[in-house]
């Protein structure tokens, strides 16, 4: 047990990473990952990322899913903890060449803790399991290696890109700059008894919040949602909402709780927070900006949809809404 950086840092991962449990919950995943970690063979390996971040890799998660890895993404993790047989390994390093470097040469300065006491594993372990049956199993990376290939390189994505308050038009011309935010299309509002019943079988269902469940504001949940996608649904996220009259309404929520049992999902409300850091205006302008084309998406898409990310509903809406690809609306 002690603390490593460097070269020690890399091999302590290595080692632990060299027996039958191999789990993982690191953030960010680039090229050569398997073969720094030694999981050429990754049958069994459990991984958690934050596949949207910007900085996962597709093709090489692809390699590891291929190789008998399964691939859960957890929106806004950024832990790096390594969890073998008898070692854990925690600190700053990714699964990247900056975190694990060339022939054990990192080229960040990268620290961290290794043990292999056994309350302190088992600690890791039970908190692992908590993020993983929180996080959405990893399918299908088609939409991210498209956006992988496109994206502006050796820079980071922009925070605006010019003063049009569209976001519709800001994920049809620059999806890379929304990474790790997800988009929510309602037009209907579920019955008080519904919002009710879910209420209750979700407290029943989440361990100890069972008091905040049962109070939470019905405005701030989400309803009627298959299990599938309540697994899938993004940890932030923006809301289009058509209302009956044919107003729209766009919000920013941060999930909470999830129940696939309710089939329902429980956010707080934080447009200020979600986005103001993507140069967005107000929650006002984005829905004035975008009430056409969202009408129009609203009436071909035909019901409610999730999308994990920019590039997916971009995908979506060019499908969808062909003439948009031709400049027509944004």
């Amino acid at each position: 047990m002690g603390f490593v950086t460097g070269q020690a840092l890399t091999t302590a991962i290595a080692d632990a990473m060299s027996g039958n449990r191999r789990d993982m919950a690191v953030a960010y995943w680039g090229t050569g990952a398997a073969e720094r970690l030694g999981i050429g063979n990754a049958s069994g390996v459990r991984i958690l990322c934050d596949l949207w971040s910007g900085c996962c890799n597709p093709f090489e998660l692809e390699r590891l899913i291929a190789a008998g890895a399964s691939v859960w993404d957890s929106p806004r993790l950024h832990a790096k903890v390594y969890i073998g047989d008898s070692r854990l390994v925690t600190g700053s390093a990714n699964a990247s060449i900056n975190g694990l470097g060339e022939e054990g040469e990192t080229f960040e300065r990268e620290a961290g803790w290794t043990s292999d006491h056994l309350e302190q594993l088992a600690s890791a372990s039970a908190w692992f399991e908590t993020v993983l049956a929180d996080a959405a199993p990893v399918a299908d990376l088609e939409d991210l290696k498209s956006w992988w290939t496109e994206r502006p390189r050796n820079q980071r994505p922009s925070a605006s890109t010019d003063a049009n308050p569209s976001l519709l038009g800001r994920v049809l011309a620059n999806p890379a700059s929304l990474a790790g935010v997800g988009f929510v299309f309602v037009d209907t509002m579920s019955a008080a008894a519904i919002i009710q019943e879910a209420k209750n079988v979700a407290s029943r269902d989440v361990a100890n919040r069972e008091q905040e469940i049962v109070g939470w504001n019905p405005r701030n949940m989400f309803t009627e949602w298959p299990a599938a996608t309540i697994r899938r649904w993004p940890g932030e996220f923006f809301e289009f909402y058509l209302g009956s009259r044919g107003q729209l309404t766009v919000s920013a929520f941060r999930l909470q709780v999830r129940s696939e049992e309710a089939e329902a999902v429980f956010c707080d409300r934080d447009w200020r927070q979600i986005a103001g850091p993507l140069g967005l205006g107000s929650a006002q302008q984005v829905s004035q900006a975008d009430a056409e084309l969202a009408t129009e998406f609203f009436q071909r898409l035909g019901s409610g949809e999730v999308f994990r990310s920019a590039q997916e509903l971009a995908t979506s809406i060019r499908r969808l809404v062909p003439e948009i690809a031709n400049g027509r609306g944004v």
